[in-house]
């Protein structure tokens, strides 16, 4: 699966987090952003492309990493604001560890790291992954999930130009037009938002 294509699945995690949030934030959501999440998620089926070759059960794996993403940003709010961020961000790593020792044990088997270049990347890797989980949940506790579902969106684009710049991949038929879909459910939820909140302001003056 070309990397934009798997990247841009993996992005269908905002229509989850709307979803996650109202289950277990109790948070509104109307129609609209309903219709919204809908949207998006007929994007993703559209991406995903049931019925083409490339179609496989390995398809699934980049939306239950967006599920499960969600999840993790619904349940950052769960936590008490007292709580410093940096500390929820230090257990949650310690806890993926684990994690990913025991898939390593049961599925992939332990390797030598077989040159510095390996290693260069790898330790960059966790770095710039270790920020990113920072600012997210940082991002997650300081506003309604359901406002910070679009902005995950960005990255399809910059996930389809880091394709095509380090592995040579232009999958244009695969994205369109499900991404776009994406993309549109996501500022739909946005402009709705905005406008509820609008709304809101103005009752109260």
């Amino acid at each position: 699966m070309a990397f934009a294509t798997a990247t841009t699945i993996s992005y269908s995690s905002g229509l989850f987090m709307t979803a996650f949030a109202v289950v277990l934030l109790g948070e509104r959501v109307g129609v609209v952003r309903w219709f919204a999440v809908l949207i998006g998620f007929a994007g993703v089926v559209l991406v995903m492309g049931p019925g083409r070759e490339a179609f496989t059960l390995v398809s699934f794996l980049p939306l239950g990493a967006a599920a499960l993403y969600a999840l993790t940003g619904v349940t950052a709010r769960l936590i008490d604001e007292d709580v410093p961020s940096a500390l929820i961000n230090l257990y949650s790593s310690g806890f993926a560890v684990l994690g990913s020792v025991v898939v390593a044990l049961f599925f992939g088997g332990f390797s030598t790291i077989q040159s510095a270049s390996d290693f260069g990347w790898i330790v960059a890797m966790g770095g710039f992954g270790g920020i990113a989980v920072l600012l997210l949940i940082i991002s997650f506790r300081m506003t309604d999930q359901s406002n910070l579902a679009a902005f995950s969106y960005f990255g399809i684009p910059m996930a389809f130009f880091f394709g095509w710049l380090f592995f040579d991949e232009a999958p244009v038929q695969d994205l369109l037009p499900g991404s776009i879909l994406i993309v549109g459910g996501g500022v739909l939820i946005v402009l709705r938002e905005r406008r509820r909140r609008k709304l809101a302001l103005e009752a109260l003056r």
